[in-house]
């Protein structure tokens, strides 16, 4: 299962390269995802079973930026990306979808699920 994460976690590195970075709008309105997220946790299939990121020996954390932008950091991959808040959702240039659930952030990458909190 660790082998599955790891490959779900390098192909979505690889689309937010691709997606590439840049300034943001400068008058991005403070959003409630602003801030320093750390992985807490992981849902593996999607179906509700969660595993913590020490379960699975792995890390990462999402620095949010009110100018737009989004820094990624899962198990020492770091990439950028550019980032909005649409109906209530966080949405990332290159396509992934966050939202918050229970005071965390959920994104789903290709059916896995990864927790982030403050």
């Amino acid at each position: 299962m660790k082998r599955v994460v790891s490959v779900i976690i390098v192909l979505m590195m690889i689309l937010i390269a691709l997606a590439g970075c840049g300034g943001g709008d400068k008058g991005a309105p403070v959003s409630k995802y602003v801030g320093v997220w750390t992985m807490t946790s992981v849902d593996a299939f999607g179906n509700g079973q969660e595993f913590t990121a020490k379960e699975l020996d792995m890390s990462g954390s999402l620095d949010i930026k009110a100018n737009g932008t989004i820094d990624l950091d899962l198990d020492g991959t770091k990439a950028s990306d550019k980032w909005k808040e649409e109906d209530g959702k966080l949405v990332l240039d290159s396509g992934f979808v966050g939202e918050l659930k229970d005071g965390r952030i959920a994104l789903e990458v290709m059916g896995v699920i990864f927790y982030f909190s403050k």
